[in-house]
């Protein structure tokens, strides 16, 4: 059988009619984002939980507007930044469009 992830929208589409391009979409980005949480340590992953909140209430307000990511906070440990820089996840002490995603699907509270 073929994994459902190592196909084009279209042929997945073929494969599955209840697959929507959006749901394939969907679901290619939340592939992505786990795999860069995986690559995160404890304490980047508790600075990412912290913002889940602050990004769901920035989706809602915005609607269909841009975005406004939220911010860091200033007690961020150094080394804990410059790895979330590294992977991409933060820029300019706020978070970039890979980060928002990383928090969206991957972050939740902690078991």
């Amino acid at each position: 059988m073929t994994a459902l992830y190592a196909l084009t929208a279209s042929e997945a589409t073929r494969q599955h009619p209840l697959a929507t391009k959006q749901g394939i979409y969907a679901f290619a980005q939340a592939l992505e984002a786990y795999g860069v949480w995986r690559t995160c340590t404890r304490c980047q992953r508790d600075v990412l939980r912290g913002l889940r909140e602050p990004l769901r209430a920035a989706l809602k307000a915005a609607g269909d507007q841009p975005v406004q990511l939220p911010s860091l906070p200033e007690s961020t440990h150094p080394r804990t930044l410059s790895g979330l820089i590294d992977k991409g996840l933060v820029a300019d002490g706020c978070l970039t469009p890979l980060g928002g995603l990383v928090v969206y699907w991957c972050a939740r509270e902690a078991a």
